[in-house]
């Protein structure tokens, strides 16, 4: 996997759902998975899931990870974030 190129695409992914609100995120609930092209035309899976970070209708994180299909998908790239019920971001 080229690994600049997958971090290139996490970041984006990122920076797509960080404006959302917290009940558009808890969509992410059901996990979905989606194919992106890198710049280089190679595929990648993008996985985004929320779960509740300590209980239920608090802080929701958001994983997002990306792999080539490959050997990377045992143990993919993966970042994301967690967001206070108020829209806030925990850490910022």
């Amino acid at each position: 996997m080229d690994k600049q190129e997958a971090r290139s695409l996490l970041d984006t992914e990122i920076a797509r759902l960080r404006p959302l609100t917290y009940a558009e995120l808890r969509k992410y609930f059901d996990e979905e998975h989606k194919e992106v092209t890198g710049a280089s035309g190679k595929e990648y899976q993008v996985e985004t899931l929320a779960v509740w970070d300590r209980k239920p209708e608090g802080d929701l994180r958001i994983f997002v990870s990306i792999d080539d299909g490959g050997l990377r998908a045992i143990v993919p790239m993966t970042d994301g974030f967690i967001m206070h019920p108020d829209g806030s971001f925990v850490g910022e």
